[in-house]
């Protein structure tokens, strides 16, 4: 077997390799279920996941602020060709201490991945950054809508609220 681009190699046995790959399979199951191999089990809010924005009651007030960057990007999406942007990645800023935020990306108007917003402090203010992988399927031809919200669970009962933060609609520049 060969690695590092070919320069080296290391001796296995086909007994020793078909055992590596099943535990590698094992593992990715385990993570990822059986389904589709892009929405993992381990989703922070699997209740959102497929259900439309309109399942939830939606506050226009956001406590942080969050971009979506290259929006660009899916003013003119071909699902069958030879790119599609399913790697959805942002930027997330607040002056006060940004900790534990959830976003909901919504494609279209359904909720298809949620992300938590890792952070960094700069001298005024938090800064943070997100990154979901979307299924392909879920972009139309032509111009698609990416919405970002916040996730807002309620203290009493658990119930979710979603806390528009923006949107990459065709024609907008995300902010």
């Amino acid at each position: 077997m060969f690695y590092d681009r070919a320069r080296a190699s290391f001796a296995t046995t086909t007994d020793r390799l078909a055992a590596a790959t099943m535990e590698s399979a094992r593992r990715k199951i385990a993570m990822f279920g059986p389904g589709p191999a892009w929405l993992p089990r381990m989703y922070l809010a699997p209740q959102l996941a497929g259900r439309p924005v309109t399942a939830f009651p939606v506050a226009d007030d956001p406590l942080i602020g969050v971009w979506v960057q290259a929006p660009e990007a899916y003013e003119h999406v071909d699902p069958g060709g030879g790119f599609v942007p399913s790697l959805i990645r942002g930027d997330a800023r607040q002056r006060a201490p940004i900790t534990g935020e959830v976003l909901a990306v919504a494609v279209n108007g359904t909720i298809v991945a949620t992300s938590p917003v890792g952070t960094w402090q700069t001298r005024s203010q938090q800064r943070g950054s997100w990154w979901v992988v979307v299924p392909p399927e879920c972009f139309r031809p032509g111009a698609n809508d990416v919405a970002l919200y916040q996730v807002e669970t309620s203290k009493q009962g658990g119930g979710l609220t979603l806390r528009r933060t923006s949107t990459a609609a065709a024609g907008s520049r995300g902010r």
